[in-house]
């Protein structure tokens, strides 16, 4: 088993169980003692549980939004279809901003073979991935560093995006439904993203069908901001028929 899928299985155990031991995990995951500290040590940062003597209790905490690590793991195959079909909106030359997410690194791992593409991100997993596996122009927004996150926010990063243009604008939502648009768990998160839609020509909102119907703390922008909606094809019906009915273009990418 991966590492990162163990340590996602972890999260759900004591999610579900509320605690859990070392003892537990070795058992359940048949490694040693060493190897379920690690996990436990590495996963603590994520303050999604609390470390105890032999184990690990659930922290309890009443919202969250779930970390880089987490969602690598989730939706692994929706995330990629809607890469995919994201690819559409780009030309070569085309200057675009990719907003911090595991949908949108998808979709840096295709612009990577388009020539002439320049990146502006705050994500700094997007902007490595192109600094070693493209030739694409990358400009990486600075600012505060969202710790378990990997991407910058906060006052200076919106500075640095006032003044700049783009083709098109990929961003991405913790939960999208027709009447309060794109929301997410981070005012931090919502700032810049709402600023880079401002600076683009035309946005396109990549989310798979998990974020549809949810509403998250901050609002991003209404949906009807965005030129596209791309989802993946278990998204739910009703909600195609109400965002048709709202006169917004969604988009459904067909897993492969």
């Amino acid at each position: 088993m991966l590492a990162e899928v163990r340590q996602q299985s972890i999260i759900d155990i004591i999610r579900a169980e509320g605690k859990t031991t070392v003892a537990e995990l070795c058992k359940r995951f048949k490694v040693s003692p060493a190897t379920i500290r690690n996990d436990l040590t590495k996963l603590e940062a994520t303050s999604l549980f609390k470390r105890t003597h032999g184990g690990a209790i659930s922290s309890n905490r009443a919202s969250y939004e779930l970390t880089v690590l987490e969602k690598e793991v989730k939706s692994v195959r929706e995330k990629r279809a809607i890469a995919g079909a994201a690819m559409r909106f780009i030309q070569p030359g085309d200057v675009v901003a990719l907003d911090t997410g595991t949908t949108t690194l998808e979709l840096a791992k295709r612009i990577a073979a388009i020539p002439g593409v320049t990146v502006l991100t705050n994500d700094l997993q997007i902007a490595l991935h192109l600094e070693m596996n493209s030739e694409c122009g990358v400009i990486v927004i600075g600012g505060a560093l969202r710790r378990n996150y990997h991407c910058a926010v906060g006052t200076f990063s919106m500075q640095m995006i006032d003044g700049l243009h783009v083709d098109a604008a990929f961003v991405g939502a913790n939960g999208v439904t027709v009447e309060r648009g794109l929301s997410t768990a981070s005012a931090e998160i919502a700032g810049v993203t709402s600023r880079l839609m401002d600076i683009s020509d035309k946005t396109y909102l990549l989310a798979d069908s998990s974020k549809i119907g949810k509403s998250s703390f901050a609002r991003i922008a209404p949906l009807n901001a965005v030129a596209a909606f791309i989802t993946d094809d278990n998204a739910p019906e009703d909600f195609l028929l109400q965002a048709e009915s709202a006169g917004i273009e969604v988009i459904v990418a067909n897993q492969q």
